[in-house]
């Protein structure tokens, strides 16, 4: 008995000594600019209205990549509040993901105007929630309304409700190849051009593929190049493989600590007529 005892305070004292060790969040800032285009030649741009964060962990029990983009009311014409959230968190042998976004349609400048002027005193919202385990995905989609006072920087309330929400679940499989989110999916790609490039090898183009919504999605990284400051930038095209619509987007970022494999730069222009762009603040 007493040697089980010393046994038992052995193993004790190895798992507080890894959880000590287990390194605190990765968290880096970014600032939002816009521009929009209510002609098919004229972009007009504004700095500094809203904001983005991306957090990383990596613990003995698991990972976790987190992003987070918003408007702020405040700096906006018109006070848009647009804004949305994802979140993945890995296990052995299974995961999570939660994403909400606020839910918008819009075509075109004019009717994102007209749905400004008719909104309420609430916001609806897309949520989803995500159990990958045993090589199946399911999934729960529904709505969610909040008072339009609601940002992202209320984002924790926010997803404790989407994790909490009810709906109606959906089970498809998942490929054995496919990442468990949209996130991941990026980041390993990011990770395999950094090192290619350190080897001096060129990224070319590279793919891989994940799921998301019970949807599965090709990400391509088309295009890298070198810059000047010594970065990378890649061209990103998201396939998604039911619809077939492609979501492009462009991303900076570093090569050496510490920002190795760290966006410093994202641009999105998710139609025609808008643009936004993320760029590095601060880190910690």
């Amino acid at each position: 008995m007493a040697t089980l005892g010393w046994i038992a305070l052995a193993v004790n004292l190895h798992f507080a000594a890894a959880a000590d060790r287990t390194p605190p969040p990765v968290e880096h800032q970014y600032v939002l600019s816009a521009r929009v285009r209510p002609l098919l030649v004229l972009w007009i741009r504004r700095d500094n209205v809203g904001a983005g964060r991306i957090r990383w962990t990596d613990g003995i029990e698991g990972k976790s990549v987190e992003l987070v983009i918003g408007s702020d009311p405040d700096r906006v014409p018109m006070r848009i509040n647009r804004w949305g959230y994802i979140g993945e968190f890995t296990r052995p042998g299974e995961a999570d993901v939660v994403g909400v976004m606020t839910e918008t349609e819009e075509t075109s400048v004019e009717q994102a105007q007209k749905n400004l002027e008719r909104r309420g005193a609430t916001h609806v919202y897309r949520a989803m929630r995500t159990r990958i385990r045993d090589g199946e995905s399911v999934t729960a989609l529904f709505g969610l309304s909040f008072p339009d006072t609601v940002t992202y920087r209320a984002v924790d309330h926010v997803r404790q409700q989407v994790v909490d929400g009810k709906g109606t679940a959906r089970k498809v499989p998942v490929p054995g190849d496919a990442d468990h989110g949209f996130l991941t999916a990026v980041a390993r790609l990011v990770e395999t051009s950094v090192e290619m490039h350190r080897a001096g090898a060129s990224p070319g183009r590279l793919k891989r593929h994940c799921i998301y919504a019970n949807m599965l999605y090709e990400v391509r990284m088309e295009s890298t190049k070198a810059t000047p400051q010594g970065m990378l930038e890649s061209e990103f095209a998201v396939l998604n493989r039911t619809t077939r619509k492609t979501t492009k987007f462009q991303m900076t970022y570093g090569v050496e600590p510490p920002l190795a494999g760290v966006p410093v730069r994202i641009v999105f222009r998710p139609n025609w007529w808008f643009e936004a762009e993320l760029n590095l603040v601060a880190g910690r």
